[in-house]
């Protein structure tokens, strides 16, 4: 059985969850909220008030969802920023040329680039805007 994996931004309180049910039949999900007292509330949030991020992809870096920023440093020893958009495709830098591609085949195929995750598009949206 292959488990699905989430994770959500909660728009209203600005802060990034670890998802631990999805109902698509209500379209809600449930999660924990953390405290300030070290515990944490659960809570349930309809979609219209998240952004929904599956995870893509597990690899020496970590686990990588959707909407993730990655430090990618190719052959020559430069150095970009990339979102993992909708269906794990990324930007690379392929010779002075952005291509589309999907992140499990770049890391397959390691000599185009190194993967570093870097933040995430909610939680530092500066990081994609300083590049």
């Amino acid at each position: 059985m292959i488990k699905l994996k989430f994770r959500a931004w909660i728009k209203d309180i600005q802060c990034m969850v670890n998802v631990v049910s999805v109902n698509f039949e209500t379209a809600t999900i449930t999660c924990y909220i953390p405290n300030s007292t070290e515990t944490s509330t659960a809570c349930a949030y309809s979609f219209k008030d998240i952004e929904l991020m599956p995870l893509f992809d597990s690899f020496t870096a970590g686990e990588v969802f959707e909407g993730d920023m990655l430090k990618c440093t190719n052959s020559e020893g430069e150095t970009y920023i990339t979102e993992l958009g909708k269906g794990g495709v990324i930007e690379i830098d392929s010779y002075s040329d952005y291509e589309s591609t999907r992140l499990d085949w770049a890391i397959d195929n390691d000599d185009i680039c190194d993967f570093e995750i870097v933040g995430n598009i909610y939680e530092n949206p500066k990081i994609l805007r300083s590049t």
